[in-house]
């Protein structure tokens, strides 16, 4: 073999080896497993002669996974929440929902697209892996607010929620893109709790199917404590919104009729809910 062709092959091994080495990069970061690990929240004092307490919200932060193609149905999901007693959940009935909402990446003003149909859910389309349209995956007109169903005395049931996995999609800072799905205005019957002192009251959450929303073992979250002693309740839900209970259940009611009667932009201008 001449010095040049034994060049040549020493050439050849290092691109083979250095291909070799990139491809099982790629496919680490391609299998970055889809993970959703609660974030906890403000667990505020129920008062125990409540009826119907606005308790603590449940969120969860999600990250990895493979991002759904562009133009691809998002797989969707039925999202269940359960209360540690019966005669529990006492948020308000509106149509064939409830006042619970599920946010989906916490919208604000007119980014807030409520589904209409609650007991179906609604379905969307895969805005691929690109970071910018991940960020904006629940944005731009898109669908981003789920009505509850009640399911069961102390149980509620968010339907046909799509959940698009961010994949390696990042934040403008560079931070890998989190995916967060936030549950709020859950009212719970704390005269049910008759515990001494401050009894927790616990919200678990369940997935159908798992695969698309894979919660982590903390899937049980304390959203409130009753007590047997007379504290004013946190308001916290009504006073971070800025919004008077009556006037979100009112807003809910103008939506849902102006969409019934035609009127699609009654549906982007929801303001149901402000972060803090």
């Amino acid at each position: 073999m001449t010095e040049a062709n034994g060049g040549l092959y020493a050439r050849v091994r290092v691109f083979a080896a250095l291909a070799i080495f990139l491809s099982a990069a790629s496919t680490v970061q391609a299998d970055t497993p889809f993970s959703c690990f609660s974030a906890g929240g403000l667990t505020p004092l129920l008062r125990s002669e409540g009826i119907a307490e606005f308790a603590g919200d449940v969120v969860f932060n999600c990250t990895g996974g493979t991002t759904t193609p562009q133009g691809s149905p998002v797989p969707q999901v039925n999202i269940q929440i359960f209360i540690n007693t019966s005669l529990a959940i006492t948020s308000r009935l509106f149509g064939s929902g409830n006042e619970a909402l599920l946010l989906m990446d916490d919208p604000v003003g007119s980014e807030q697209v409520l589904c209409t149909t609650p007991l179906t859910g609604c379905s969307a389309n895969g805005v691929g892996p690109d970071s910018a349209a991940q960020q904006n995956a629940y944005k731009a007109g898109r669908i981003s607010v789920f009505q509850g169903v009640p399911a069961g005395l102390n149980s509620v049931v968010f339907r046909g929620v799509p959940i698009d996995p961010p994949g390696e999609a990042l934040f403008a800072d560079g931070s890998p893109l989190v995916r967060t799905i936030h549950i709020t205005n859950l009212r719970v019957n704390a005269s049910q709790f008759h515990g001494s002192g401050f009894t927790p009251v616990n919200a678990s959450t369940s997935a159908t199917p798992a695969a698309a929303f894979p919660i982590d073992s903390q899937a049980t979250t304390t959203i409130g404590f009753a007590s047997r002693r007379r504290h004013a309740p946190l308001r916290h839900n009504r006073v971070r919104a800025g919004l008077s209970e009556h006037f979100l259940f009112l807003r809910i009611w103008i939506l849902q009729s102006r969409v019934r009667f035609g009127d699609q932009s009654g549906a982007r201008t929801a303001g149901l809910w402000h972060p803090p």
